[in-house]
């Protein structure tokens, strides 16, 4: 029987460090921990390591250099940056330099867990978790029954503010909105959700026919768009492609 999957763990602060890997360790998984990036570093050059946790304010070398580091060692093992500073433009400086995933210090070991388990490919795309917000009932619940008999975990939102509420509490890995909402719009909505998500994939789908600085809007916010009426096997197909390919469809929305 081969070894656990293994996980570094990486942070100065030894209480979180203790907390996350004894609740990493009871879930199934192996941790390693160290206190600085430079150990990490060394770690991951002598010992095999199949996904790392790394704080950003790390003494020494920043978990974004040590990120580097250790991509040049070993450029496929994931990397997950986590902080509990509120520093401008952090999110775009971690996965500009690489990484993996980011979460925001306090967050919820679920979250953790699934975005652990999607970059180590353990996550079927049919097992993937999508939200559909949508202020129309009718159109949520036909889209939810659609992507269930398709295998997918679906929840639903009836307008941003309540997704917002729901996506802090756990990882989903695609967003399904509606265009037009009462108090958030679709554009909206997913400039929030790629502030702390970026990794989430959000599809906006409208009846509306946008005008040319609303598709230049729509373009820059989601990574992809449908127009209505939408069969719902372009649904399937795009939510496919986002797990499977892992790239964004840019193309789809170059298109309209």
């Amino acid at each position: 029987m081969g070894r656990r999957t293994r996980i570094l763990v990486v942070d100065d602060d030894p209480l979180l460090t203790s907390l996350l890997s004894d609740t990493l360790e009871s879930i199934g998984y192996e941790t390693l921990s160290v206190d600085s990036g430079e150990t990490a570093v060394e770690m991951v050059g002598s010992t095999d390591v199949d996904i790392i946790v790394a704080d950003i304010n790390l003494p020494g070398i920043d978990g974004i250099e040590a990120m580097r580091r250790i991509k040049r060692i070993s450029p496929t093992t994931p990397v997950i940056l986590i902080t509990g500073v509120n520093m401008k433009g952090i999110v775009s400086r971690a996965f500009s330099a690489g990484a993996d995933g980011f979460l925001d210090k306090p967050f919820r070991i679920a979250v953790i867990e699934k975005m652990i388990q999607e970059l180590l490919g353990h996550l079927s795309p049919e097992s993937s978790a999508v939200m559909v917000i949508d202020d129309d009932e009718e159109s949520r619940e036909l889209l939810q029954s659609h992507l269930r008999e398709q295998g997918y975990d679906v929840s639903t939102a009836a307008s941003g503010t309540e997704a917002l509420l729901k996506l802090r509490d756990g990882h989903v890995s695609i967003v399904l909105t509606d265009f037009i909402m009462p108090g958030m719009s679709g554009i909206e909505l997913a400039h929030c959700i790629k502030e702390f998500s970026p990794t989430t994939n959000v599809v906006i789908y409208t009846g509306f026919s946008p005008n040319k600085r609303e598709k230049s809007e729509i373009a820059a916010a989601a990574d992809a768009f449908l127009a209505k009426p939408f069969r719902f096997e372009q649904v399937t197909e795009i939510l496919a492609r986002f797990k499977t390919k892992r790239e964004s469809i840019q193309s789809t929305i170059a298109g309209f």
